[in-house]
């Protein structure tokens, strides 16, 4: 993944990366010049679509006798006998094959036979097997499966990375060195000498440009790390990750002139949660009359895909593209979706209108949504995001780097967004809880990763992030 460094901003600013805002300081227009650059040229993903056209998934399952496993509160066996464990596993796989969007993007026939045989292997006996058991063989055969969509028994056999940081020491940065406020340079960070590595361009308490230390694990840090100084002096440094508590469903407010909205997920637009929906879509015209706003989707977990791209074209005045090219499977009849089922689902129809989507094949559809410009925007809007931001959250990061003028705060997200949560079946004999996507989007790699995220402009990892933020708008703002 790419890291933002401060390059020489002077120069940016000459190429016409972005239209100077009068009523900010020079040094914040320098940054948005910055940020805005970084935003722009994004490379499309290459996806071989001719796989998908050839490819012949069967007619194993019926699409409404598909309908007839999905989830609906079972609650697991304990143990089933090998024989019932093994119609499992034989069923599963061919779920997979005829609905999983990720099936040929992972290896197709090949690898997941090869999967389901290592599966079998273990149940060539006769007895019983316990479900924790059976779970565990299943992860263990598809950890080659990276997407954190894709769980067996609600459980993931990959992990995602989280930022870790101290953000009580501030540093700065000159000449792609680093240096602490005594003005001591740092050499290494434990032995690795290549020290610019670990900091991060920051804010401070007062909301003051820094640089702070971090790391992004998929595991919990070592206590301490040892920073050693130009000096020869060493000093121990420790990190955190700040995890936000009780963050409520939906709120909207006004701070210090600003307009702040908060949403802890992506409402759907149909069923008892259309009015939070359309609260939120409403929303956008009142970030956009303000100069500058924040939107705070941290611990926004996904669910209704559209509802961002939708925001988003109220607040611009125009739809918004992603940055991705890939697939979807639907089987089901289109109309029957709409007229039926449209008072508590997403309609079909809209989610192949808004991804453009043809038909390359068998309940196969191409997305022709990939981004080829950037919408202009006179506006400043600060899009807090943390590692709990996910899914259709990350649909908003992913478009509103199209958008001009939007700065990332915050912590990498979630890394949840190459495929979806569309199919979250129970598999007939254990009633074990399967869950995997109906569609996989693929993205420049140097831009987005799965279970990695996308990464913030300014990396804060603070529970008064937005405090912080108000302090940095108001220090960089001219008054007349």
């Amino acid at each position: 993944m790419r890291k933002f460094i401060i390059g020489v901003l002077i120069v940016l600013m000459a190429a016409g990366c972005s239209t100077e805002n009068k009523q900010w300081s020079d040094d914040f227009n320098m940054y948005l010049s910055q940020f805005n650059n970084d935003h722009e040229g994004l490379n499309k993903p290459t996806v071989d679509f001719q796989q998908y056209q050839t490819f012949d998934r069967g007619e194993y399952v019926s699409y409404d006798e598909y309908l007839s496993y999905f989830y609906n509160g079972e609650i697991p066996r304990t143990a089933i006998t090998m024989e019932a464990a093994r119609e499992d596993i034989e069923f599963y796989f061919q779920m997979l094959r005829q609905f999983y969007g990720g099936y040929l993007h992972f290896g197709g026939d090949e690898r997941f036979e090869q999967a389901k045989a290592e599966c079998l292997s273990y149940l060539n006996e006769t007895g019983l097997i316990e479900i924790n058991k059976l779970v565990l063989i299943m992860l263990t055969a598809t950890n080659f499966v990276k997407d954190n969509h894709f769980t067996i028994g609600n459980k993931r056999s990959n992990a995602a990375s989280k930022y870790f940081s101290n953000e009580e020491l501030s540093f700065y940065k000159k000449d792609n060195k680093i240096y602490d406020a005594k003005g001591r340079q740092v050499t290494a960070v434990d032995q690795d000498q290549a020290a610019e590595n670990y900091f991060y361009l920051s804010l401070d308490d007062e909301g003051q440009v820094c640089w702070h230390f971090g790391l992004l694990l998929k595991q919990y840090p070592q206590p301490s790390y040892v920073l050693t100084y130009d000096t020869g002096e060493q000093e121990p440094i420790s990190v955190d990750y700040v995890y936000l508590k009780n963050t409520p469903a939906y709120t909207e407010s006004v701070l210090e002139g600003v307009p702040i909205v908060q949403i802890g997920e992506m409402f759907t637009e149909y069923g008892e949660n259309r009015k939070l929906a359309d609260q939120f879509l409403n929303s956008a015209e009142l970030l956009s009359k303000s100069d500058a706003a924040i939107l705070d989707i941290r611990n926004n977990n996904g669910g209704n895909g559209l509802l961002p791209l939708k925001w988003i074209e109220r607040y611009v005045g125009q739809r918004v593209g992603l940055n991705s090219s890939g697939i979807m499977i639907y089987d089901g009849d289109l109309e029957i979706n709409d007229h039926l089922l449209a008072d508590d689902s997403q309609k079909m129809s809209e989610i192949i209108d808004y991804f453009n989507a043809t038909p390359i094949g068998k309940g196969i559809y191409q997305k022709n949504n990939c981004h080829n410009e950037t919408v202009a925007n006179d506006r400043v809007l600060f899009v807090l995001m943390n590692g709990y931001s996910a899914s259709a959250a990350e649909y908003m990061i992913d478009a509103l780097h199209n958008v001009e003028n939007v700065i990332f705060v915050g912590t990498s997200s979630a890394g949840c967004l190459q495929s979806d949560n569309g199919n979250v079946l129970v598999l007939p004999n254990s009633k074990i809880k399967v869950a995997f996507g109906n569609s996989w989007s693929e993205y420049d790699p140097e831009y987005y990763q799965e279970f990695e995220g996308f990464q913030p402009d300014l990396w804060i990892n603070s529970i008064h992030l937005e405090e912080i933020i108000l302090k940095f708008i108001k220090n960089n703002q001219q008054t007349d």
